[in-house]
């Protein structure tokens, strides 16, 4: 019952902001971040997943990303995210990227964000994109390696991210494998790359465990 009253609430709030001079856009646009900030995940997910709809279905509500973005509560910013990568394959990851960058400049401090950032980051080059080259020239994006230095500079992050530590070096030993111009390169450094990607949250239990991996 509560699934099927939220879907139609969902529907309702699309239906408002698909008309951009629409009077109720801006109670809509509260309501939507009152959804986000709900504890369950499964709420925060379908509302995500809305907001990507809602975002392709007008150019007026692209910039809408961006100020959800901007809000004071974690869990909206991460709805906000999740909802920019998902319509990567509709901007070619251009609201993603503008995402990344936003949240690199405002000096994200939240582990959930941190690790959403980093987790979406690796479907962007592992599935976003096309080739190899593509890759390389996500990874060369001036915007992109002043994330990775930004990363270097934090000091600790929530242990949430270190999934995603393990994950970012698993991936970047997939592209340097995959790549030919690139020799194959050691644990230790895939680790440094994941942590000046996604910043310093390994701990020294990282170094003392397993460096394999598959």
């Amino acid at each position: 019952m509560a699934r099927t009253l939220l879907c139609r609430a969902l529907e309702l709030l699309a239906n408002v902001l698909a008309v951009p001079s629409s009077p109720d856009r801006r109670t809509a646009i509260r309501i939507i971040r009152v959804l986000l900030s709900h504890p369950l995940w499964h709420v925060t997910e379908s509302v995500s997943a809305a907001l990507s709809e809602i975002v392709t279905s007008a150019d007026e509500n692209r910039p809408l990303l961006m100020e959800l973005l901007k809000d004071p509560w974690w869990r909206v910013r991460y709805g906000a995210l999740d909802a920019s990568f998902n319509i990567g394959n509709d901007d070619r990851f251009a609201s993603f990227r503008q995402a990344l960058v936003h949240l690199t400049k405002a000096k994200e401090s939240h582990s959930r964000v941190l690790g959403l950032c980093g987790d979406d980051f690796l479907g962007w080059i592992r599935d976003g994109a096309n080739d190899d080259d593509t890759r390389r020239r996500i990874l060369a994006d001036p915007e992109i390696r002043k994330r990775r230095k930004a990363g270097s500079r934090r000091r600790t992050i929530h242990g949430y991210s270190n999934t995603y530590i393990y994950s970012s070096a698993i991936c970047i030993r997939q592209i340097y494998r995959s790549a030919s111009c690139c020799h194959p390169r050691s644990n230790g450094h895939l680790i440094s790359e994941a942590r000046r990607l996604f910043g310093r949250a390994v701990t020294r239990n990282l170094s003392r465990g397993s460096s394999r991996f598959p």
